[in-house]
């Protein structure tokens, strides 16, 4: 019986319309594919992935850090879909961890324009 294998946080990439951004009110999205340590693609689920999501520049929160509700699906074959929704136009910070540690993908800003769809 083979070993699982185990994604490494620094090989993982994420890919898709919600690193660079969206519109207010509407889901943005994007997908974390897992790999090894060695890059090789991993093809099962399982991992601990978390992700954040938190308005910076200007209009963040003079309170603290206000994350914004996320959304994570293991599709079971190494990648996990993630979504989020903001509720305005701003500057936002992406941010992904698997296990407790920092991934590749995404710590990228992303900035959402115009208002909710109706």
């Amino acid at each position: 019986m083979s070993e699982q294998p185990v994604p490494f946080a620094m090989k993982c990439n994420a890919t898709g319309p919600g690193i660079g951004g969206g519109a207010a009110g509407v889901e943005a999205q994007f997908t974390i594919t897992c790999a090894d340590e060695d890059g090789a693609r991993i093809r099962t689920g399982g991992a601990k992935i978390q992700i954040s999501v938190l308005r910076v520049g200007l209009h963040a929160s003079t309170s603290g850090d206000c994350p914004i509700p996320t959304r994570i699906v293991d599709n079971n074959d190494g990648s996990y879909t993630c979504g989020y929704t903001v509720d305005g136009r701003g500057d936002y910070s992406v941010s992904a961890e698997l296990d407790g540690s920092p991934s590749r993908a995404p710590r990228t800003p992303s900035s959402s324009a115009g208002s909710p769809a109706r």
